[in-house]
């Protein structure tokens, strides 16, 4: 009972409360197995598998709670709520590269546009000074003819500027004491702002984006859901009214009234670690697979979202059975004891705690840097439509 924990926990919960129920009343069962807890047939109006063992008189408790339905109020009497039962989507919160650009997101609009105003005003100065100094015909006599001395045109200066911005450095340098303070001042700046930015950077890498916390966020984002291969599962999406959740169920869970990821807990729990999936099932149940299969870094992810809410399943008897009161006795004498909450203790596992979520670097892929490559080529394609033009323009200049 306790080694797969996982599986039919709300079974192994219930049936252990009964036992200690029939203890507590001095009273010994004998065990019926079934595999479902009963369809109706419209037909004959009976009932098959638990609810139909206790139409017929052949049960006289059921081992396993059961939703209250209409077409089982009449047949079965509900003597005792469940122990919480509920169900959700299990998934991984994204990084900020799935939702995001993280090459803006380092800084606010105002520091971005601060930081745009000093660059500027760096050329500026820049300029102001390189063209003051092959103004005077006296600085000019006294520089030594090399390569390496800044030209007055508005192009050069703004190469070492931006060089500046992307710590590269540049060969050109302005001669006069005031130029080379000026360059000095403001590569210590720059300096400055890149390691602010590169170190911010870094953090958002192994940062989640929060933005998918919502069922209408999981209705319009590019999350793929799943849904466990339970009874009860499909039949409670089929019966979803609600716009936003019935919209999810026939584009994403269903699209055509079939299931598109309908599967066993140990493939769609893979598939929340691997992929940006969500997995729809009892929680408890997947922490146990999430501890035995995640690493520590990845269980900080974890998010829950409840799609719909469900009313508590019930402990059921025959209808008008002779032990109902008896047994009624039993289970309220195991919960007023505690004995009922620590068998739910002991089955149903928390949610794993966050431990080490900054203790691993995160790996960086063409999802996070698709937007260096954006820019690289961007740049390609200015630079080919420049040569264009230059080269149209040289073959006029050669034709006159």
């Amino acid at each position: 009972m306790f080694r797969n924990r996982h599986i039919d926990t709300e079974l192994k919960v219930q049936f252990r409360k009964w036992n200690n129920a029939l203890i507590a009343i001095n009273s010994i069962g004998n065990t019926t197995v079934t595999t479902t807890w009963g369809d109706y047939n419209e037909t004959t109006g009976l009932f098959s598998g638990m609810i139909g063992d206790l139409q017929s008189g052949r049960s006289d408790i059921g081992g396993s709670s059961a939703f209250i339905l209409w077409n089982r109020i009449g047949v079965v009497d509900y003597v005792s709520a469940a122990s919480s039962h509920s169900t959700c989507f299990i998934y991984r919160a994204p990084s900020l590269s799935v939702v995001s650009n993280v090459f803006i997101l380092p800084f606010r609009h105002s520091v971005w546009a601060a930081s745009c105003g000093l660059i500027l005003m760096i050329c500026v100065t820049m300029y102001v000074i390189i063209k003051w100094e092959y103004k005077d015909e006296e600085f000019l006599e006294s520089l030594q003819p090399t390569s390496n001395i800044l030209l007055p045109y508005f192009s050069d200066v703004s190469v070492l500027t931006f060089g500046g911005v992307c710590q590269q450095g540049t060969e050109a340098e302005p001669r006069s004491v005031s130029g080379r303070l000026t360059m000095l001042i403001s590569f210590i700046a720059l300096m400055f702002l890149y390691t602010a930015y590169s170190g911010t950077i870094v953090a958002m890498l192994q940062s989640s984006s929060e933005t998918v916390n919502s069922i209408e966020a999981f209705l319009y984002s590019k999350i793929e859901l799943g849904v466990e291969n339970v009874t009860y599962m499909p039949t409670f999406f089929r019966n979803l009214t609600e716009p936003i959740r019935k919209a999810i169920y026939e584009k994403k869970i269903a699209p055509q009234g079939k299931f598109k990821h309908l599967m066993d807990a140990e493939a769609g729990i893979k598939k929340v670690r691997e992929e940006f999936f969500a997995f729809h099932m009892e929680p408890s149940a997947a922490y146990t697979i999430i501890r035995r299969t995640f690493q520590e870094n990845e269980k900080c992810s974890l998010r829950e979202l409840y799609v719909w809410t469900i009313s508590l399943p019930y402990l059921t008897a025959a209808r008008n059975s002779s032990y109902r009161e008896l047994i009624k006795i039993g289970l309220r004498k195991v919960e007023e004891t505690g004995i009922h909450d620590r068998e739910y203790k002991i089955l149903y596992l928390k949610k794993p705690e966050c431990q080490g979520g900054g203790s691993t670097f995160a790996n960086v892929g063409l999802t996070e840097c698709y937007f260096a490559f954006y820019i690289f080529a961007i740049g390609c394609v200015i630079s080919l439509v420049l040569l264009g033009f230059e080269l149209i323009i040289f073959k006029k200049q050669t034709f006159i």
